[in-house]
């Protein structure tokens, strides 16, 4: 006949298995719920990244701008959590922190030497705009501060939300104080930068296409 275990270490055992049993849903509810917020923070860093490669932007170019230079920083904020939370190797998960987490610090760093220099925002002041179906074609002034001069940026633009528009530059002229649009034909419109010879540009029914 075996021996009893003596009832104090019998229940310091009972005590210890029922912890282990109680820890091992908590942790597998810990994992789920970091994946999860590593997917959120994937699928944000995308969406970021999205919106300064696509052709949109906001329809206040001043605005569009800030919500730029945000989207930078947040897509470097997110892709970190992304790479703690779902990367299993460690050195794919230090790097890949290590890596965003450099670009989140230094980027703040950059944006205030860049003032320095004028940057990084720029005055835009509309000096001349053409309608269009559905679309417009407008003339920016570029005021970027003392230090740099000005400049004239034709842009088609097409509005797709309220405060949304989809982009293309058509032309960027330095040293340009003034300019006038005359579309001459459905799809090309003429463009004379500070009085000088005009210019034709080919014009897309959809900005892009």
């Amino acid at each position: 006949m075996p021996p009893r275990a003596h009832p104090r270490l019998a229940r310091s055992r009972a005590q210890s298995h029922r912890m282990q049993v109680t820890s091992q849903p908590n942790a597998a509810k810990t994992v789920k719920s970091s994946r999860r917020i590593g997917w959120v923070s994937l699928v944000i860093a995308l969406l970021a990244a999205a919106w300064l490669l696509l052709p949109l932007r906001v329809s206040k170019p001043e605005l569009n701008q800030l919500v730029a230079l945000a989207s930078l920083e947040v897509a470097f904020v997110a892709a970190g959590i992304a790479c703690l939370t779902l990367f299993h190797r460690g050195w794919a998960r230090v790097l890949g922190v290590a890596t965003f987490a450099i670009l989140t610090t230094l980027y703040p760093g950059i944006l205030v030497l860049s003032m320095v220099g004028g940057g990084p925002l720029t005055g835009h002041e509309v000096v001349a705009s053409v309608p269009l179906k559905g679309s417009r074609v407008v003339a920016h002034r570029l005021n970027g501060g003392a230090t740099m001069d000005y400049s004239i940026r034709i842009t088609h633009e097409l509005p797709i939300l309220p405060g949304i528009i989809v982009a293309r530059d058509l032309h960027q002229e330095p040293h340009g104080r003034e300019a006038s649009l005359t579309v001459t034909e459905p799809d090309l419109v003429s463009v004379s930068v500070n009085d000088g010879k005009p210019r034709e540009f080919a014009l897309r029914r959809y900005v892009l296409f």
